[in-house]
This record gives structure tokens, C-alpha cells and sequence, in this order.
């Protein structure tokens, strides 16, 4: 039986110390994505990166990542319950039943440099389904002279979701962390470096053994690049409309 993990864009406020302590016990790269595996505790801890040139605008690549709502599984649309069934997404996200933004928030206190917040309310199937709400943060800064935009989101406890909107699912993830990072950097007025961190904890039985760790490897590293050729053309066809 193939295993298939759900790699949804997160992404957070990345912890640096996310894998403090961690004992690595499996390493590799795949299609240009660099991934390492290791235990601490009860827990495996999971994390993919990759790094990818786009010959694209700052602002057309943030918005390219920021349309949530346009990667999902249109073979799902009858199990879908919080968008419409009539519209399709335009790029194919094959665990992703539907992707809900809230982007009308309570009162909040924004951090320091960040421009933009949203929270996403997501039902996911995978053999079974799963849901979850996370939050999405937008930073922009320069650095060494350059543009950069930070990206951030995080997978939320009910608890903690509930400070910024009325949840619209519950929180049932096979992670119990899940964490990621975009950022942007920009070269010249029409080129975009883009580097993206995807780090996960898990508990579940099933990917907790260092055995899965090759499977799940291979999962993540072919929803990165698809990520990230879906990226390629959503923001190829944003420049071409401005």
C-alpha cells in the first residue's frame, strides 16, 4: 500500500529550534529538494526545503502563494462543504478537499514588519478526512539591500484559532505540528528567488518509523516541485496581466 502524506502550504513564524535536540536518522535529496527525518521523544520530526529562481515580479510571486483557494483536488467538490461546488480550482492540490480564507479578523496586534493576515480553514482527504485551521503572515522587509517578503503559517490548535475567528472546522491532522516558510528575495525588478521550509511532528503510528521516512520523502519532494511549477505559472500569468 502506497503511502501518501498531505503537504499543505504552510508554512509560520519558522522555529529556528524546530529540530533542536532532533536525532536525524535519515537524510536525502530528491528533485532538488533537500529532506531530513529524525525522532525526539514519541515524536518524528519531518522537513523538506527547496529553492527555485522565478523570472517574475515580488508582488506577482506573494500573490501566487497567497491564492490558497485555487489548489485543491476538483475531484472532491462533492465532499465539499464550506465553498461553492461551482468553481474549480485552477491547480490541482490531490489531498485538498477545499481551502476556506477568513479574511476578516478579530482585533489583533500586528507583528513587527507584517503587512498582511489571513486564516484558512482547510478539509483534507487522505484515505479518511481530515481538517484544519491555519494562519497565514505576511512580512516585508529589506535586507542586504534587497526587497524581502516572509510568508509564514501555521497549523492552529482550536483553542488558539478561535482568537482570530469563529473556526469553521475542527482541528484533526495526522501532524501535531506543521510549519512553513516562503521567502522572497527580490534579484532585480523581474526575477524572484524564492526558498520554501516545510517542517512537520508527528505521533501518528503509521509515519513515526524511520522505515516511512523514504515514502514520505518522495511525497513531499513531488508536492514541492508541483508547488512550485503551479507557482511558476500563476505568477507568470499575473505579470502578464498587469
Amino acid at each position: 500500500m502506497k503511502l501518501i502524506i498531505p503537504l499543505f502550504i504552510f508554512n509560520i513564524v519558522f522555529a529556528a529550534d524546530f529540530f533542536h535536540k532532533v536525532e536525524i536518522d535519515e537524510k536525502d535529496k530528491i528533485n532538488s529538494v533537500e529532506l531530513r527525518s529524525g525522532k525526539k521523544g514519541d515524536n518524528r520530526y519531518y522537513e523538506g526545503k527547496i529553492k527555485r529562481k522565478f523570472k517574475t515580479t515580488l508582488s506577482n510571486l506573494k500573490d501566487a502563494i497567497m491564492a490558497f483557494d485555487q489548489r485543491c483536488n476538483n475531484e472532491y467538490i462533492e465532499k465539499r462543504e464550506l465553498v461553492s461546488k461551482k468553481d474549480k480550482c485552477k491547480y490541482h492540490n490531490g489531498n485538498v478537499i477545499e481551502n476556506f480564507i477568513h479574511k476578516e479578523l478579530k482585533e489583533y496586534k500586528k507583528d513587527e514588519n507584517e503587512i498582511d493576515r489571513i486564516m484558512i480553514s482547510r478539509r483534507i482527504y487522505n484515505r479518511e478526512e481530515f481538517s484544519q485551521t491555519d494562519i497565514v503572515k505576511v512580512y516585508k522587509y529589506t535586507q542586504d539591500d534587497k526587497e524581502v517578503i516572509k510568508i509564514t503559517m501555521e497549523m492552529l490548535k482550536e483553542k488558539d484559532a478561535k482568537n482570530f475567528i469563529k473556526p469553521k472546522v475542527k482541528t484533526n491532522s495526522a501532524f501535531n505540528k506543521a510549519y512553513g516558510l516562503f521567502l522572497l528575495t527580490e534579484l532585480s525588478k523581474k526575477e524572484v528567488e524564492l526558498e520554501y521550509t516545510y517542517s512537520s511532528r508527528t505521533d501518528h503510528w503509521l509515519i513515526n518509523k524511520s522505515i516511512a521516512a523514504g515514502e514520505v520523502f518522495e511525497s513531499m519532494a513531488g508536492s514541492l516541485n508541483n508547488l512550485f511549477d503551479n507557482l511558476a505559472k500563476e505568477s507568470t500569468e499575473l505579470m502578464a496581466k498587469n
